[in-house]
């Protein structure tokens, strides 16, 4: 790793944001003094042994959990960056800096550029709103792409798991003309990547490692059955026999949570993947053309195409009151009934996996074509030059997501009616379902194809989002100043950003789900200004500015200031403040509408269990003023409905950063840097449960506009639920401070090298005003909770230290490196003490049985490189995890018993590379 300084703004928007380094000859920058900006060069992105962008940047230590294609339930495919672990939709992401076309979840998909495109990586960890617009908070990731390429280049690369899959190639091809007045450069590369499956491994061959089939599903291949005519709830047949009977059931072992027991339940990890497969094809071509007086045109088109599947489990058919509404009963006269009894779906549990139907799948294709265009210049003479762009940018995304084997609950009502399926009363095929047979003698189960032809069905959504952007900007020297000039920039953006989902289900399972079309688009109008005035020789101030009008919500403006001072050679000191925004994304603006499945509690009904302090202290809860205490009673609980606000409110941000940076003079070739970095983020856009509104409304008087009551003289008592409203709502903060420190050295021959970057984080908080979890508590004490994220794992794992260490050596035809990733340790929850799995005691009480230790973790990727024919031919040979370093148990992660977008996948993975330029 290399670094980069930024130059004083606002030069800096030029030439960063717009990729325009001082193209004019006679505008000249002025002299580096600023905060210094991270940069991984080609031959640095080459050395990690990576072949995806997000493989890249996700090993670094300013980027957090995001999604990959380790992600082991419901991926979309796409492969995002979360820079300083703020989420996805909080950084930007700029190619050759202008913006990329986002997903509708407001986050950039990296696997549509090709890798062998990249001439650097460009990564800012300040607020950059004022610069370049709503979504730059944590950071801005800059892409640059060799527009200059000369001649003729192809790589092969090969590489697989020492255990025998997952097994990648990818080809790039690069042509280009070279630097000049008229260059052309195409850069292609295509990859396939291939699964690994959860059974391949110990650690993900079980739910969770080291409980067997304790927390495994009850919903099996031989079935699980109940009723009171039935006289048992944990009815299964015997694998390997025929069902004929009822004597052929016996009390099967679905005991849950205990070690040694729930011998009958099924292992649903065995069948899913833990890496998933990836294939991606992507075409770029740039273009450079100069003509007279300085003006110069760059033109940028990009296509690309990617395949994505991640599997699961076999579905699984749920009937009775195990099923969803409506209940789905047996007719006593279904031919497969060996009862002989109805089995009513309100006094009926029915469970079977469908593994006669194969695991599930999700496959997702998505096409992606950009145009972008450039036209610069410079205006005046040469003491009075002014530079002056004009940038064009039209992009598309399409998505097509296609899952298989989903249960049509009405049809299985109709399969399972008796009579008025056999004569096909329905007009449809029906097709008698046998649920109780099991997977028979033969083991090739009971349910036939035609049987899951007539059940099942497949499902297709799709997807699409739209960006257009054009910008103008102008800027030069206004002012000479005893310390230097004085340099405006100012400029105008107009973008439009749209989108559209379309889910496609049968017209069951569309009328249950009331789920419907996304359909919108957000339009920015926007004008940014910067200043940079040197006020003394070695004092420099930089300001921004940025007003945002968007249709979408009200008029938003983002602000940042800089003083950088150089007291001598070898040592600059920066402060840096920025107020920055993220407008909401189409989804949060205009998304879909369903039901949601959930389990909540009405704060405001009593409970059998309740006490009679309870009872009284309900009634005085100022959001159950309207429930009749009378007749305060459990009752059918609604599902809740779920969507999108158009009024959502912007989340905004104010952050500063403090830095320091040191060259001595004796060590020319050693820079070492510190900088500090904190941010607070308001207004979360966060999509809110059923029990968070109820708790909000009940304690807090808080969005009690989404909760639905009945009223007197209705069918339910006074005060009975009816509808919840979820979705999308501003709630709460974030709160992160780090520290940054960064080591580059090379011997005076240029032979060693060494490059070290640390990332401390000091404290990250989330504070949410609205309870996430179920009280039964009199009265709140405080009307926000508090949750330290740092080192407690969850959906997010934020360590404390992170640690990237690369030593290089260069001799000759001879090149040789070490890379060290080290990530530090964190605690998380743990309910599988029974287990012996719980290590720690997180509440207090003197004993480790809530809490589980994830060890820190160290890998170690190695990289040896041969050169012929002056560097012309290059065969590279690398290990990733050169020590099988596995990643830390988790207890949290059901189906891989580890993070599997924080860690890698278990296993030691040998490469190869072939290069060939002419």
């Amino acid at each position: 790793m290399k670094q980069l300084e930024f130059r004083p703004l606002p030069w800096a928007m030029a030439a960063i944001l717009f990729s325009l380094d001082a193209q004019a000859e006679n505008i000249e920058p002025a002299a580096d003094t600023g905060p210094l900006l991270f940069t991984y060069t080609k031959a640095d992105i080459q050395r990690t042994g990576w072949v995806t962008l997000a493989d890249v940047l996700n090993e670094l230590v300013v980027t957090g959990t995001t999604e990959t294609r380790a992600m082991t339930a419901f991926s979309t495919g796409a492969n995002r960056v979360n820079l300083r672990s703020f989420g996805e939709s909080r950084g930007l992401v700029l190619l050759n800096g202008r913006r990329l076309v986002l997903g509708l979840d407001g986050a950039a998909d990296l696997t549509t550029i090709p890798l062998s495109a990249i001439d650097r990586i460009e990564i800012s960890t300040e607020g950059g709103s004022a610069a370049h617009g709503s979504g730059a908070i944590s950071g801005v990731i800059n892409l640059v792409t060799n527009e200059s390429f000369q001649g003729l280049s192809a790589a092969l690369h090969v590489g697989e798991f020492s255990d025998g899959d997952g097994e990648s190639r990818a080809v790039d091809f690069s042509f280009g003309t070279g630097p000049g007045a008229r260059s052309v450069s195409v850069h292609a590369s295509f990859s396939d990547a291939n699964p690994v499956l959860g059974s391949s491994r110990p650690i993900s061959s079980q739910l969770f490692f080291g409980t067997d089939t304790a927390l495994g599903s009850s919903f099996t291949p031989q079935g699980r059955f109940g009723s009171s005519v039935l006289g048992s709830f944990n009815l299964t047949s015997v694998p390997g026999t025929e069902v004929t009977s009822p004597s052929d059931f016996n009390e099967g072992d679905f005991v849950f949570g205990s070690p040694g027991m729930g011998t009958d339940r099924f292992n649903s990890s065995a069948d899913q993947f833990v890496l998933n497969p990836q294939q991606r094809a992507s075409l770029m071509a740039q273009g450079r053309f100069e003509f007279g007086g300085g003006v110069l045109l760059e033109v940028e088109g990009l296509y690309s195409e990617r395949d994505a599947s991640l599997q699961l489990a076999p579905p699984a058919l749920a009937l009775g009151l195990f099923g969803p509404f409506p209940n789905i009963g047996v007719a006593a006269d279904n031919s497969f009934n060996v009862f002989g009894q109805e089995l009513a779906g309100s006094d009926f549990l029915g469970a079977r996996r469908l593994v006669e139907a194969g695991p599930r799948t999700i496959a997702q294709d998505v096409d992606e074509y950009r145009f972008a265009a450039a036209l610069s210049g410079h205006l005046g003479d040469e003491a009075n030059a002014y530079y002056w762009q004009v940038d064009l940018v039209h992009s598309r995304r399409r998505q097509r997501e296609a899952e298989n084997n989903r249960i049509d609950n009405e049809r299985v009502r109709r399969s399972l009616s008796g009579q008025p399926c056999r004569d096909d009363l329905f007009g449809d095929g029906c097709v008698e379902l046998n649920i109780f047979g099991g997977q028979g003698a033969d083991g090739n189960g009971t349910i036939t194809g035609q049987m899951l032809d007539y059940i099942l069905f497949d499902s297709v959504e799709r997807g699409r989002s739209e960006l257009d952007l054009l910008t103008g900007r102008v800027g030069g020297n206004i002012a000479n100043f005893p310390a230097g000039p004085v340099a405006l920039t100012a400029g105008v953006e107009f973008r439009r950003e749209g989108g559209e989902f379309s889910p496609f289900l049968s017209p069951e399972v569309q009328a249950l789900t009331l789920q419907q079309d996304t359909n919108g688009d957000v339009t920015a109008r926007e004008f940014w200004v910067g200043l940079d005035v040197p006020l003394h020789n070695s004092l420099t101030a930089s300001l921004e500015g940025r007003y945002s009008d968007l249709d979408s919500v009200d008029s938003l403006s983002a602000g940042k200031a800089r003083l950088q001072w150089q007291p001598s050679e070898t040592t600059r000191i920066w402060g840096v403040w920025s107020k920055d925004f993220r407008a909401p994304t189409v989804t949060e603006l205009f998304g879909r509408q369903s039901f949601g499945n959930a389990f909540y509690s009405d704060p405001c009904i009593l409970q059998d269990t309740d006490s009679d302090a309870v009872r009284d202290s309900l009634s005085l809860l100022p959001g159950c003023a309207e429930v009749d205490p009378s007749s305060r009673q459990e009752v059918s609980m609604p599902q809740p409905v779920v969507g999108s606000d158009e009024s959502v409110d912007p989340e905004t941000s104010d952050q500063w950063n403090v830095g320091f940076s040191w060259q001595p003079v004796n060590w020319t070739k050693l820079n070492a840097r510190v900088q500090f970095n904190h941010i607070e983020l308001d207004d979360r856009i966060v999509t809110l449960s059923a029990q968070s509104l109820l708790n909000a409304c009940a304690y807090l008087l808080r969005h009690c506009d989404r909760i639905q009551r009945s009223t007197a003289g209705q069918s339910f008592a006074a005060g009975d639920l009816v509808n919840i409203f979820g979705g999308v709502i501003n709630d709460g903060k974030l709160d992160a401070s780090t520290i940054d420190l960064g080591l580059n050295w090379s011997d005076e021959s240029d032979s060693w090298f060494v490059d070290w970057a640390v990332s401390y984080t000091q404290e990250f908080e989330r504070t949410d005003s609205v309870y996430q979890t179920a009280f039964r508590a009199p009265t709140l004490n405080t009307p926000t909770e508090t949750a330290q994220l740092l080192g407690q794992a969850g959906a997010l794992v934020i360590p404390r230290w992170k640690s990237a260490l690369d030593l290089r050596w260069e001799g000759g035809r001879w090149a040789a490196s070490w890379g060290v990733r080290y990530t530090h340790g964190s605690n998380e929850l743990c309910s599988l003490s029974a287990f012996g799995l719980c290590n720690v005691d997180l509440d207090g009480d003197g004993n480790a049985d809530d809490g589980r230790h994830i060890g820190a973790t160290t890998y170690h990727d190695v990289q040896v490189t041969y050169r012929l024919l002056e560097n012309d031919f290059q065969l590279v040979a690398g290990i990733q995890n050169l020590f099988d370093k596995g990643p830390p148990l988790s207890t949290q992660i059901a189906g891989s018993s580890y993070h599997p977008n924080d860690y890698r996948t278990p296993g030691r993975y040998p490469y190869l590379r072939l290069a060939l330029n002419f």
